[in-house]
Parts: C-alpha cells; sequence; structure tokens
C-alpha cells in the first residue's frame, strides 16, 4: 500500500485539527476560564452539524452486529471506491446511507490490514464530523490507536488531533497529555497550538504554566511571520488578556501585562495593566499608560 492512500487517510485529522478547535475570545470567560465556540467566519469552522442520530441507535464500531463478511480482503480498490462514496452521502448530507456504507465494511475489519483499517476509522470520523459529535469523533481516533504499525507521520496527526478535541471538549487534562505524546514522538508546536494549551492551563488554573506557554505562543507567531497587532490575531489572544492579573508576584505581572500591550495594541491590555500599576501602589504609572492609550487612539478620552 503506497504513501499517498497513507496521506489521504490522515487528510481527515488533518481537517479535524484544522476546523474551529481553537479557542475564542467570542464567549466570555468567568474566573478566567476560557469557553470555546466556532466563529463562523474563519476557515477552520467545523459548520453546523448536519444531523444527530438518536443516541439508542448511535452506530459505530461498536454499535452494530457485524454483517456476513464479504470478499474485500486485499481489495483496495473496493476500500477506496466505498469510502469515496460515503465522502459523496456525507457530503449531500446523507448520514444514514453513508453511515451503511461504513457498516458494511467495518463488518470485514477483522481480515482488513492496517492502512485499511485506518481507512475505514477516519470514515467513521468523518461521520460523526458531520454529525456535529465531537466527542464520537474523539473515540473513533482514540481506538484508532489500537491498529497495528501505523506509520510515524500518521500517529502524529492522530495524537495531535486527540490534543485538539480534548482542548476542544474541555477535557483540559486528557487534550494535554496527548499533546505531550504528539512531542514525545517528535511533534512540533506553533502558535495556534500554543495558544489552545495556554487556554487549556488557564482553564486548569496553572497560571505559571499558562504564561510560560503563552510566551512561547508569541515567539512562534513571530517565528510564523504573523503580525500580533492585526485584529484577527489580537482576537484569537483575547481570551488570555486576563492573565497578568492572576499572577503571583507584581514582577511577573507588570513583564507579561506589558509584553501583551506591545503585542496586541489593544484596550484591554493597556487597561489591566494599568490596573496592575495600580494595585501594586504606582498611579503615576498607571495613569501615564492610560495617557498613552488616548495619545495613539486606543481609548477614547472618556475611557478609563
Amino acid at each position: 500500500m503506497g504513501r499517498k492512500r497513507w496521506l489521504l487517510a490522515g487528510a481527515t485529522l488533518a481537517f479535524v485539527f484544522l476546523v474551529g478547535l481553537q479557542f475564542s475570545s467570542r464567549e466570555k470567560r468567568e474566573d478566567g476560564v476560557a469557553e470555546t465556540v466556532t466563529p463562523e467566519e474563519q476557515a477552520r469552522d467545523t459548520g453546523e452539524a448536519v444531523s444527530s442520530s438518536n443516541q439508542d441507535e448511535r452506530s459505530g464500531p461498536q454499535t452494530r452486529a457485524p454483517r456476513a463478511a464479504t470478499t474485500i480482503e486485499g481489495d483496495s480498490t473496493f476500500i477506496d471506491n466505498a469510502l469515496a462514496e460515503v465522502t459523496t452521502r456525507l457530503q449531500s448530507g446523507q448520514l444514514e446511507e453513508a453511515l451503511n456504507e461504513l457498516d458494511a465494511l467495518y463488518a470485514d475489519y477483522e481480515i482488513l490490514n492496517n492502512e485499511e483499517q485506518f481507512l475505514v476509522m477516519s470514515g467513521y470520523a468523518n461521520y460523526f464530523l458531520a454529525a456535529g459529535e465531537l466527542e464520537e469523533v474523539m473515540r473513533i481516533y482514540e481506538e484508532s490507536l489500537n491498529i497495528a504499525d501505523l506509520p510515524g507521520e500518521t500517529l502524529l496527526l492522530i495524537y495531535r488531533t486527540l490534543g485538539q478535541l480534548g482542548l476542544r471538549l474541555q477535557q483540559y487534562d486528557k487534550g494535554i497529555a496527548y499533546f505531550d505524546s504528539y512531542l514525545e514522538i517528535g511533534g512540533q508546536l506553533n502558535s495556534q497550538i500554543t495558544n489552545s494549551l495556554a487556554n487549556a492551563y488557564f482553564a486548569l488554573g496553572n497560571f505559571a504554566s499558562a504564561n510560560q506557554t503563552l510566551r512561547s505562543s508569541i515567539e512562534l507567531l513571530h517565528a510564523e511571520g504573523a503580525d500580533s497587532a492585526s485584529p484577527r490575531i489580537a482576537n484569537r489572544y483575547e481570551s488570555l488578556f486576563d492573565l497578568p492579573l492572576r499572577l503571583e508576584s507584581d514582577q511577573e505581572r507588570i513583564s507579561l501585562g506589558q509584553l501583551l500591550v506591545d503585542e496586541f495594541d489593544a484596550v484591554l491590555t493597556y487597561q489591566n495593566l494599568a490596573e496592575i500599576y495600580r494595585v501594586a501602589g504606582d498611579e503615576i504609572r498607571a495613569d501615564a499608560l492610560l495617557e498613552e492609550a488616548r495619545a495613539n487612539g486606543i481609548l477614547e478620552d472618556s475611557a478609563n
């Protein structure tokens, strides 16, 4: 079986990884916990759930009785054609029909080779993704880890996807653990992953790790050539703008607060840093900072 088909199978995981599994600043946060939403206008959206099966009739690798075995062992063309039909049906909103196709393939799961098994599991992941059931998508990829002798690049995609799904579903400890596994086998971080991890640490109340991870994310942002002052990037990080208020020492609070002011040039970053200065007893710096924000057009004259 060729590398090309492995990569095609892995495309499902790459899609899940990219689609809206990021923290968004649009949802209000209470007590520092960043909620997650899926912005409609961003290219990584999951989109609306197409439909959802009744809980008692939920299908998948564990839930329907296997059918009589067919003669598909080693017939890669049959597998490819069947999965192409699944994709077409999902794109047309024909979820039940797609599920029937998958169940027919799964009846022969034990006689398939590892590549074919992964292709079938990826098909189920696509089905549950189309149905808006991210917990089931996560379960499918967790089960995929039991497939023997998966290539390293496929394992990287699985662990990275599981990490993002864990964070998206607010299963923060599990998401962080999957990212640890991803790094252990040679995975590379980027600014979006580290931004999500910083939010996870924030949600868990581990503000020191959130601080360190946020700083790493900003460094990666620069390495990627992104403009941190752009509204799109600033919105991505807005859920962490209150983090300086949660750090232990004045020095840590001021350091991170100033970094966020310098990077994102946003109203909330100026207001938070001014508040930090006031709490530290430095009214002069607090007033000077807000005056600077007004002079730069960040704050309106009436804003404090």
